[in-house]
């Protein structure tokens, strides 16, 4: 549904995140400490996206409440028939714009 897509690609933009700034220390992204090491997945992103999680979860529940104005609305995406979600352009925008403001939001707190 509408819901994990959402969440799904708030994790992906997450693990973007993650990713550089990893990269960025010179860190090697493929050796984790949680998640079992192998060549074809970034682990040590995996592991530092554990605490974060919970803030692309409340962007998705806050972006999708039914009394407001951005809720998905049902012409803004589509089931395929494999039951993929594809989503409009203008709702993958409201949707990154509201994560980044979270993101932000959690940052001032630090």
């Amino acid at each position: 549904d509408i819901v994990n897509s959402l969440l799904n690609y708030g994790y992906t933009v997450l693990a973007g995140e993650i990713t550089k700034f990893v990269n960025g220390l010179g860190l090697d992204a493929y050796f984790g400490f949680y998640h079992k090491t192998h060549s074809s997945f970034q682990a040590l992103v995996y592991d530092l996206i554990e605490p974060f999680r919970p803030l692309v979860e409340f962007t998705v529940l806050k972006f999708c409440e039914r009394n407001s104005w951005r809720y998905p609305k049902k012409r803004e995406y589509a089931h395929k028939i494999d039951g993929t979600v594809v989503m409009e352009s203008a709702l993958i925008t409201r949707f990154l714009e509201k994560l980044e403001r979270t993101f932000q939001e959690e940052r001032r707190k630090q």
